[in-house]
């Protein structure tokens, strides 16, 4: 099981690679900090909530779990297909890194202020499984 599990932090970067050439990085209009109001999960639920979530203006993203000052926990690139919902978080450093992580699933931008992600578990600790749908707010 672990063996399987060391792999989702590389599948999520595969995955990247293999979305449509018009995949993008988040839209405009949902760059910026976004909160995680709930959670529903099928197995195992996360120890900590994402408190931010947020999508700069060069196709990255940051995640903190206990936001302090300028720390994030890790980060990365964001891929996005506008046509399919295919979303990817592709980790390219971190302060601490949740090890059995999954980064690759769906994203609902429902308005301006509501982002669902759906198939995600994006924090500690995912030893056994589990899919999250994850609601975020501005």
């Amino acid at each position: 099981m672990k063996r399987i599990a060391s792999l989702i932090v590389p599948l999520a970067s595969i995955l990247a690679s293999t979305l449509s050439a018009s995949a993008q990085d988040v839209p405009s209009a949902y760059r910026g900090i976004w909160k995680q109001e709930s959670i529903s999960c099928s197995g195992e639920t996360p120890v900590e909530p994402v408190r931010e979530l947020e999508f700069l203006n060069d196709g990255e993203f940051l995640v903190t779990y206990q936001p302090f000052e300028n720390y994030h926990d890790f980060w990365g690139d964001v891929s996005f297909d506008t046509t399919t919902g295919a979303f990817v978080l592709a980790i390219k450093g971190g302060n601490r890194i949740p090890t059995f992580v999954d980064l690759a699933g769906k994203a609902l931008f429902e308005s301006t202020t509501k982002l669902v992600l759906d198939d995600f578990f994006l924090s500690a600790p995912r030893e056994n499984g589990g899919e999250c749908s994850y609601v975020f707010g501005r």
